[in-house]
């Protein structure tokens, strides 16, 4: 009885799927992604995106000046070669990392400054993602089975659900540098899976048996520094890679086989180039930035909503953050989880689904661990910036992929299964679809302002706009085109690293008939007090609704 196998044991087992039906899904994912995709404006964030990759640099003082809508655009948004001075110095004034700029830079040369080909670099990585979640769901060990099906192979499920995820659709629509940074986040954990587990001695049909382990181990090194020189928060991965690699080496040597800690040296060692490097940057970063009092310090929570992270998190990378997609996608969260707890407590420490489900579970439990931790010590929002752990969705996709490839053989899922993809499929065209109650909600529309800011305005009016930098800049990307000698003035109050801008004076209103008030934010409350604040009440007011968070306050000479 020594050999014997116990029947629901999971052992390694040749995948084969045909080339034609991956490529399928992934273009049914682009598709998903590239509907609609310039339906709403580009908002602050992304804004901020095309003002750093184009690298013209934060102004040290923006004087209280009248500009064209002309001069705003070619000032801080027009495309120019990567600068990579200008590009350090913008980044002192900011939290983020360089790489995503570095490479979206000459795709905008290629492409322009349009809002599709802005997010279609989003898109593109979005897309990407899903190549190696494919690839390591069907590494991970799979049923000793003799039949066999596609939707008994849990890369399959997994790109099914990461196609289909409104929270994919939504970063795959926004201009910021989140999916580069999952793209990196499945790649590395692929990387490490196969650093530990490739056998090079198994010829099996697909490409990847081709890949030696060592080379496993650069693609490992340059996904994972790809990966934190995109986002910050890719950090927090490396507890999971180091904990994981470390208990996977310490029982291969106890097994007596060959050891495979060399192949982390090139990581170790340009990890710490790395670091040496950035390290004085990340210094004046915080100084600069985390520590100005915004919302990246706006306290601690209490205790019990950290501790709901670590269910909360899992289920809003599925369903993303309408609550009509919640509907569906918390129930078949928890009975997917359910399905998975109950065998897996019987079965999991005597058989070797251990690895596998190890391998999984530290994907998604550790990242989340160590942002908690960080948030608590440094008193840090999770509920603002939790968002960011979009990079353990390949882990619960995969988790949730082999669930389902688990699932294959039972009846109740043979019945359910096609209803559930089929409505997965329908949440993630209304995820995009305009007026969907399953529709993303839209940041601010500056789109449908400066629309209508053309038709209104007259030689003899002036736009004043309040915010941080980026509001003038994003009404001057959707103006400059239809009015590109419109007057504009700009005016803020301290914001970051960014100086205070004087506010204008009557004296230079005095030439104007009709003084357009644009804050990114809008509200009739906060254009009357700004109206009192600056203007004095010398003009009177009248607001043009547009539509939630939509709205122009003008003020009319007596």
């Amino acid at each position: 009885m020594k050999n014997s196998v116990p029947s629901q044991c999971f052992m390694k087992q040749t995948v084969r799927t045909p080339a034609f039906l991956l490529c399928f899904l992934l273009f049914v994912g682009l598709l998903f992604r590239l509907l609609f995709l310039g339906h709403e404006s580009l908002w602050m964030d992304e804004i901020n995106t095309l003002m750093v990759t184009t690298t013209h640099g934060y102004p040290l003082a923006i004087f209280p000046e009248t500009q064209t809508a002309e001069a705003f655009f070619q000032k801080h948004l027009a495309w120019q070669p990567m600068d990579f001075h200008v590009l350090m110095t913008m980044l002192r004034q900011n939290v983020h990392m360089p790489l995503y700029y570095i490479l979206l830079n000459p795709w905008l040369g290629l492409f322009g400054l349009s809002e599709w080909s802005v997010r279609g670099f989003s898109v593109l990585f979005s897309i990407l993602m899903l190549v190696p979640l494919y690839f390591l769901g069907n590494s991970l060990e799979a049923p000793k089975r003799t039949q066999k099906g596609i939707l008994a192979q849990p890369g399959i499920w997994a790109v099914l659900f990461a196609l289909t995820s409104p929270f994919q659709l939504y970063y795959a629509q926004e201009a910021r540098m989140y999916t580069l940074a999952l793209f990196f986040s499945a790649l590395s954990a692929l990387g490490l899976w196969k650093v530990l587990y490739a056998d090079t001695s198994d010829r099996q049909s697909s490409v990847l048996t081709k890949i030696t382990p060592t080379h496993w181990s650069l693609i490992y090194t340059f996904s994972t520094l790809g990966g934190i020189f995109t986002h910050y928060v890719f950090l927090f991965q490396l507890p999971f890679h180091a904990l994981f690699g470390l208990l996977a080496l310490i029982q291969q040597a106890r097994k007596g086989q060959s050891h495979r800690w060399h192949l982390f040296l090139p990581f170790a060692l340009l990890f710490g180039v790395a670091i040496w490097y950035w390290y004085p940057v990340y210094l004046e970063q915080k100084s600069g930035v985390l520590n100005v009092g915004d919302h990246f310090s706006d306290g601690r929570m209490k205790p019990l909503r950290y501790l709901g992270v670590f269910f909360w998190e899992p289920l809003l990378v599925l369903a993303g953050n309408v609550r009509n997609s919640w509907l569906f996608y918390f129930p078949l969260g928890i009975g997917l989880f359910l399905a998975w707890l109950i065998p897996a407590l019987r079965q999991m420490f005597r058989t070797v689904q251990l690895k596998t489900h190890g391998f999984l579970l530290c994907g998604i439990i550790l990242p989340l661990a160590f942002q908690v931790g960080v948030d608590w010590i440094q008193e840090t929002h999770t509920s603002t910036i939790i968002r960011y752990t979009l990079l353990i969705a390949p882990a619960v996709y995969l988790f949730l992929g082999l669930v389902c490839a688990e699932l294959t053989f039972n009846r109740f899922w043979q019945t359910v299964r096609h209803p559930i993809l089929g409505a997965m499929l329908t949440i993630a065209i209304l995820t995009v679809w305009p007026g969907s109650p399953f529709r993303y909600k839209g940041k601010f529309g500056t789109r449908d302002n400066a629309r209508y800011l053309a038709e209104e305005l007259q030689p003899d009016d002036l736009v004043i706009i309040n915010g941080p930098l980026a509001a003038p800049c994003t009404l001057a990307y959707y103006l400059y085109q239809a009015k590109p000698e419109q007057p504009m003035i700009y005016w803020q109050k301290q914001y970051r690293t960014q100086g205070a801008v004087p506010k204008p004076t009557l004296e230079q209103l005095a030439p104007y008939n009709r003084a357009w008030l644009f804050n990114y934010r809008g509200g009739k409350k906060r254009g009357v007090y700004i109206l009192m604040d600056i203007l004095n009440a010398h003009y009177t007011l009248e607001e043009k609704a547009l539509g939630p968070r939509r709205r122009l306050n003008r003020y009319q000479s007596p």
